[in-house]
C-alpha cells in the first residue's frame, strides 16, 4: 500500500545563529532592565544551551525582574536564581528560551541545538501564523457578526458581486480591524473560486464562476454553503498542493533565466 504523508503533521522550522539569539536576549533584557548586557549564547550539549554576559553579572534582583516579565513558573524560577549566592554570569536555555519568545512574539513546540545554530521546531509568529498566534477567530463575539441570512440577503438585493461584498467586509474591518473575508482563487472542483466569510453562523462560503470589468467576482450565492471540517480539510490540502507547485515552478524559472545550476 502507498503510504501517504500527512501534511497536518509538518512543522515550520526556524534556524537561528548563536550569534543572533545572543542579541536579541541582549536586546529583550534591556528592555527589561534598562541596561544592555553583551552576552555570549553557546550549545552546552546536544539538548541544551546557556547565555552568559561578557561583562557584569546578573543580581538576583535583576534575575526576578526578567523571571517576571516572561512570566515564568516555579520550576523556571528554581531552576534561574542561585541558591548560595547574590549574583551569577548567566541562566539557561530555561529562561533564555522564553526571553527569547518575546523578543521574537513567538512561540514553538521544540528546540533542537546545534554547534552553530538553534532550530526552532513548530515556529509559529504574529507574521507566520497570524490568527493562530492573536486568537482572533477564537475570541470574535458572534454578535459583532452579522448572520449567513442577513448576507445573502444583501448580497441577492445589490447585484450579489465583489464590489456588494466589500461594504461587508468594510464594515468587519471597521468593527475587528480585519475585513474576516478570504479569497479562495483556484479551482474547488466546481466553481473558479470562493470566498470565505466569517458569520455569525459560521464560516460560509460564497463560490464564484466569473467576473466583471467593473463589479470583479460574480457570486453563485445557490451555492453558497458553509464550510464543515471536512470541507475545509480538503480546501486547504488542495491550497497547499497549489502553491507548493507554483512556487516551486517559479523558483526553477527564475534560476534559468539567471544562469544558475540547479540544486544540487
Amino acid at each position: 500500500m502507498e503510504k501517504v504523508i500527512d501534511k497536518s503533521q509538518a512543522y515550520e522550522a526556524y534556524r537561528l545563529a548563536w550569534d543572533d539569539i545572543a542579541k536579541l536576549l541582549s536586546d529583550q533584557i534591556k528592555a527589561v532592565l534598562g541596561r544592555r548586557f553583551l552576552l555570549r549564547v553557546w550549545p552546552e550539549d546536544q539538548g541544551y544551551w546557556g547565555a552568559r554576559a561578557l561583562h557584569g553579572l546578573f543580581s538576583v534582583a535583576n534575575l526576578n525582574r526578567l523571571l517576571d516579565a516572561v512570566q515564568a513558573d516555579a520550576e523556571t524560577r528554581m531552576e534561574t536564581l542561585p541558591e548560595d549566592s547574590e549574583a551569577v554570569h548567566g541562566f539557561g536555555m530555561t529562561l533564555g528560551s522564553l526571553l527569547l519568545k518575546a523578543a521574537l512574539q513567538a512561540d514553538w513546540k521544540c528546540e533542537m541545538v546545534e554547534d552553530d545554530a538553534l532550530w526552532l521546531i513548530g515556529f509559529v509568529s504574529s507574521e507566520t501564523r497570524p490568527y493562530t498566534v492573536s486568537g482572533l477567530l477564537r475570541t470574535l463575539n458572534p454578535d459583532t457578526l452579522m448572520s449567513a441570512k442577513e448576507i445573502l440577503t444583501y448580497l441577492k438585493d445589490n447585484d450579489s458581486t465583489d464590489r456588494t461584498l466589500s461594504d461587508i467586509r468594510l464594515r468587519y474591518y471597521a468593527a475587528h480591524g480585519n475585513e474576516l473575508c478570504w479569497r479562495y482563487p483556484i479551482c474547488d472542483g466546481i466553481h473558479a473560486g470562493a470566498f470565505i466569510l466569517a458569520t455569525k453562523d459560521g464560516y460560509l462560503s460564497l463560490p464564484y464562476n466569473s467576473m466583471d470589468e467593473e463589479d470583479y467576482e460574480i457570486l453563485v450565492l445557490d451555492d453558497a454553503v458553509f464550510h464543515d471540517p471536512a470541507s475545509l480539510t480538503t480546501f486547504l490540502s488542495n491550497w497547499e498542493d497549489f502553491s507548493a507547485d507554483l512556487t516551486d515552478a517559479m523558483r526553477e524559472m527564475r534560476r534559468i533565466l539567471e544562469g544558475g545550476e540547479e540544486d544540487a
